[in-house]
């Protein structure tokens, strides 16, 4: 099986997010993964408000090709919050592809490359 920070890696790039982003990923087992988003959110994005209150965790599965025969699921755990000014409710899930997105194999070639390439070379950029 692929190292942890593989697996990040290839989903930071695959979800849109950053390194930052992703916390604990977890291998449920030879397919599925599941792993949840770090929560940076401080103020209400609305009426800017500190105060602010969990309303827990909704999951959003993601089906990935990491090579040819290798697909797998991964289930991402998403903090809700809500405001406790404007009663709103939003989420960090910024960043994150649409819904029912399609990526292809040479998306995760080329950012597999690249990761290949840095390690080599730090300095060199991939066209």
């Amino acid at each position: 099986m692929e190292k942890i920070d593989d697996i990040k890696y290839i989903l930071s790039h695959l979800l849109n997010l950053s390194l930052q982003d992703i916390g604990e990923v977890v291998a449920i087992d030879k397919t599925t993964l599941s792993c949840s988003l770090d929560s940076k959110i401080q103020k209400c994005p609305y009426c800017c408000s500190s105060h602010l209150h969990s309303k827990g965790y909704y999951k959003k599965k993601y089906r990935l090709p990491f090579n040819h025969s290798n697909i797998k699921i991964v289930l991402l755990k998403i903090k809700r919050f809500k405001c406790q000014e404007c009663h709103d409710s939003f989420s960090n899930s910024i960043g994150l592809t649409p819904r029912n997105f399609t990526i292809l194999y040479s998306t995760i070639d080329s950012s597999l490359i690249e990761k290949v390439i840095f390690i080599i070379s730090p300095n060199t950029t991939v066209n």
